[in-house]
């Protein structure tokens, strides 16, 4: 079997002409609230009122899209070998943790293979020809036990109420899944600056509308999708989300960055009154925290 991170990378994996099924796995859970035990009820009832409140999916939507290729997963009980195709961003490191902790305990005697496919950038995999995709197959690597344990460990405390102890995981270099580390030390970056109140990723957008100016909002989404797709891996919406949230430091109609923002730039003021919510990153209040980079460590409040 083939679980598959997009849909485009399913249709590339089809013309390998592979009898096994492929599986397309469509969550962003590297944004919302996440519950440990994958699949359970309490875990698409979180992760449905996620989607729902901050993208407007309807239930039919998220039935269509992702709880029927959870479905196909569930049944392909007889599968032995499961290849995981996903990228090294963040968003998809993600994903396949949460992907793993579910096979360590539905599909225990599994043997998985991970295959990176971090070798194409994502906007031209259209244009992937069939022995690029089976060049990526070929160089996959099988997991170990520890590594799935690794991963599942890592998920457990992506999930819980304290995202301090996935300091040292971000230090780890024991383990075939080596974007893993990095993944996580990126995420604790993703909590609000003791300094500014942003996250490492909402400062990065808002000094590149300070340095570019008016901005065609769609092409300026477009310009930012493209950057950040070897790193975060975001979709457009969730870009778009993050201009969103920084619209009371930006112009209404040419999102120029208005004096307030500079100042956030320079580190004179703080966003984190103005952005505080009950948004979760994993099993955490993302307000909770702070990310202290000269210390290069997060902070409870």
């Amino acid at each position: 079997m083939h679980i598959s991170g997009s849909d485009r990378l399913t249709h590339k994996i089809s013309q390998l002409g592979f009898k096994e099924s492929v599986v397309t796995w469509r969550e962003i859970l590297s944004e919302g609230r996440t519950i440990h035990e994958v699949g359970s009820e309490n875990f698409w009832k979180e992760r449905f009122l996620f989607l729902h409140s901050s993208y407007a999916w309807s239930k039919q939507r998220f039935v269509q899209r992702t709880l029927r290729e959870y479905r196909n997963l569930c049944r392909a009980k007889s599968q032995d070998i499961i290849a995981l195709w996903f990228d090294t961003d963040l968003s998809s490191q993600i994903n396949m943790m949460a992907i793993l902790s579910w096979l360590k305990t539905h599909r225990r005697y599994a043997q998985i293979f991970w295959v990176d496919v971090s070798l194409s950038d994502m906007d031209i995999l259209d244009q992937w020809t069939v022995d690029q995709v089976r060049e990526a197959w070929e160089k996959r690597k099988e997991l170990t036990q520890d590594d799935i344990e690794f991963a599942d460990y890592t998920w457990q405390i992506y999930c819980s109420d304290n995202p301090i102890r996935l300091t040292h995981i971000s230090h780890s270099s024991q383990t075939q899944l080596s974007a893993l580390p990095q993944t996580i030390s990126q995420h604790l970056k993703r909590f609000p600056s003791v300094v500014h109140g942003l996250s490492d990723f909402e400062y990065t957008v808002l000094q590149k509308l300070s340095q570019q100016g008016t901005h065609h909002v769609g092409l300026f989404v477009d310009e930012v999708h493209r950057a950040q797709q070897r790193t975060y891996g975001y979709t457009k919406p969730q870009i778009s989300r993050v201009l969103q949230k920084l619209s009371p430091w930006l112009a209404a109609t040419t999102f120029e960055v208005k004096e307030q923002g500079k100042k956030l730039l320079q580190g004179k003021a703080n966003a984190y009154s103005v952005l505080k919510d009950q948004g979760y990153l994993g099993g955490a209040l993302t307000y909770n925290y702070l990310w202290d980079a000269q210390a290069g460590r997060i902070l409870k409040l």
